[in-house]
């Protein structure tokens, strides 16, 4: 079968998920920069031959190899190229957030997030976009907005429940502390 029929019947080739069942073993081993070498090749942004046949799960793959070696503006652009070839994938969407946030860059990560909500289906993905999407904007210092996030979350049985009923507890205590400062400043405005 050529690889237009594969690409046509939306079929992987059976190299295609040996080769993917080798760099899954590479990840669970923590061999990265394997990982990275067997996909792409080096010093350029392109996949070998066998990871074409499916682009997103491969520049995935990928962006999370240089995810775990701290090296997010690689990873970064590992996972813009898989929302190219899949722009609905909410996990790649979770993942660049994840990636701007560790870079610093908060509002990337607010919008990352917020095109993941809106283009995901897959329901257990959404729960983590939307903590990601609260924390973004704590980072933000939009406290306020972070909260209502993590108030969507609260009752949540998981780790992410657990994780925004912590979260809601700063901000609001942030928001507190921000109040206080706040009338302190008006307080003295008056006195002089």
């Amino acid at each position: 079968m050529s690889k237009s029929k594969y690409a046509a019947q939306k079929l992987e080739p059976p190299e295609y998920k040996k080769r993917c069942l080798e760099v899954y073993k590479l990840a669970r081993n923590g061999e990265h920069l394997a990982v990275i070498s067997s996909i792409k090749h080096h010093g350029i942004w392109r996949l070998k031959n066998d990871f074409r046949p499916n682009a997103n799960h491969s520049w995935y793959i990928a962006g999370c190899a240089y995810y775990d070696l701290c090296e997010y503006e690689s990873s970064v652009k590992a996972f813009q190229k898989a929302l190219r070839s899949w722009p609905e994938d909410g996990e790649a969407w979770f993942a660049l957030g994840n990636s701007y946030s560790e870079l610093g860059r908060f509002y990337s990560a607010y919008r990352a997030n917020m095109r993941g909500i809106k283009s995901e289906s897959n329901k257990k993905v959404l729960p983590a976009l939307y903590y990601n999407l609260g924390n973004a904007l704590f980072d933000m210092k939009k406290y306020t907005d972070a909260a209502a996030i993590y108030k969507k979350l609260i009752r949540r049985r998981d780790e992410i429940g657990r994780m925004a009923r912590k979260n809601l507890k700063l901000a609001t205590e942030w928001l507190v502390y921000l109040k206080e400062e706040q009338r302190l400043r008006t307080s003295r405005r008056r006195a002089t």
